[in-house]
């Protein structure tokens, strides 16, 4: 049985489509983190217009000057706004150029922003979310529309979904949010309508939900169609879901070709047909959506499966952990920790993996972790650390985090063994 995330919901092959229905609006409501919080995938390279090709030859020919740098971010930014631009992001020295003249330059608003784009995304590593959450800020302050929209949603969905060190705060989040919709943010739109949806700081209500949906998509958000399509499922109009799922997919939107393979898998709105799943899944996975490299790794890595391949499986495990995929962080760690699959046996690189893996809140993550810190095993023993990471998991449903507790409690009682 496959377990892949939705948006941070761990969903098995025997949920019901009902059960599918009361998730697939969260699912999709998550889009804006999916594709902004993290490295800004969102829609295929075809998409690109001739605009972004001078940025891109902009971008290589190097930066020299404030004023071309001042320019240069405020043409990536543009793009990268509406999801046109998804090439390799500027080399360190451009960025640290970049950055030097925001920092001397406080008043340009729209550079803060990118720059900010760039920091919370993998192109250097793990995702630098405090000097993302500053840039944002400085943004937000200066009014960038999109920037209002960025740090609205980040109080909107608080540290647990949005990775951001910011606690929820729904009047904060509104406030932000209709300034943002009032410089006629598309997204802002979108986001505003997330909230009437789950009712966080407004009223619930799904129908001014759909009309700031539909503004969103009228003002060019192709993302808005997967937020519509949510509202379709919730109501149990599969079919009215599916086509909006097709807009955004056709566009190339990787969180819709996503859902679109998922609802193939399910036989929701459509016939079920695990090859159109494949294929749709291939697509997202191949645009750098997360959910979607872990879930083909699983797929690659299933020896019953007509797709089966071991090494490919390896390869994709690792690209969705470089995307901070939390399962794939915590498959990495495993072949670390085991020696497998062309990895070196490294218990010191499996525990870096198998940290951010539970810091991404995958559950056998957290209880490993815990187990880690109740026997010693590669970091020193520390009881509070072991019942902090263990009671993580538990609270997530993990029985054997659950059962290492109760022992716990019960000094007579010994420890699991090592993992």
């Amino acid at each position: 049985m496959l377990r892949r995330s939705i948006s941070g919901f761990h969903v098995s092959d025997s949920v019901t489509v009902n059960a599918w229905r009361r998730n697939c609006l969260m699912a999709v409501i998550i889009v804006w983190i999916v594709c902004v919080f993290g490295n800004g995938y969102g829609i295929a390279q075809s998409a690109i217009p001739t605009t972004a090709t001078s940025a891109t030859s902009k971008r290589n020919s190097g930066v020299d000057s404030p004023s071309e740098i001042a320019a240069h971010a405020r043409d990536l930014a543009a793009l990268r706004k509406r999801r046109l631009y998804l090439g390799p992001a500027p080399g360190p020295d451009i960025v640290a150029s970049m950055a030097d003249w925001v920092t001397t330059h406080s008043g340009d608003g729209e550079s803060a922003f990118y720059l900010g784009m760039i920091f919370s995304g993998t192109d250097y590593g793990r995702p630098q979310r405090e000097r993302a959450w500053h840039l944002y800020q400085q943004s937000a302050a200066l009014g960038f529309p999109s920037a209002l929209s960025m740090e609205g949603s980040v109080y909107l969905w608080g540290p647990q979904i949005s990775k951001y060190p910011v606690s929820e705060d729904d009047a904060k989040a509104i406030q932000l949010l209709n300034q943002a919709i009032q410089a006629g943010d598309p997204e802002g739109f979108r986001c505003l309508g997330e909230a009437y949806v789950l009712g966080r700081g407004v009223t619930a209500d799904d129908s001014k939900a759909e009309s700031l949906f539909k503004k969103s998509v009228d003002l060019g958000d192709i993302l808005g169609y997967t937020s519509l399509a949510g509202l379709k499922a919730k109501s149990g109009d599969a079919a009215g879901a599916i086509e909006l799922e097709r807009k955004a997919a056709d566009a190339g939107v990787s969180q819709a070709q996503w859902m679109l393979a998922d609802s193939y898998h399910k036989g929701f709105g459509v016939p079920k047909d695990d090859e159109q799943s494949f294929e749709w899944l291939k697509k997202a996975a191949e645009l750098g959506h997360p959910d979607a490299e872990e879930w083909l790794a699983e797929i690659y890595g299933d020896a019953g499966s007509p797709h089966a391949d071991s090494r490919l499986s390896v390869q994709w495990y690792q690209k969705g952990a470089d995307h901070c995929n939390a399962k794939a962080e915590f498959e990495v760690a495993l072949m670390y920790w085991r020696g497998t699959n062309g990895y070196p046996y490294s218990r010191a690189a499996g525990l870096g993996w198998l940290v951010q893996a539970a810091g991404d809140s995958d559950a056998d993550a957290q209880t490993m972790l815990g187990q880690c810190y109740l026997t010693g095993l590669v970091v020193p023993v520390d009881k509070a650390q072991a019942k902090y990471w263990l009671q993580k998991a538990a609270d997530a449903g993990n029985q054997d985090a659950l059962m290492q507790l109760k022992l716990m409690s019960d000094p007579s009682v010994p420890s699991y063994p090592n993992p």
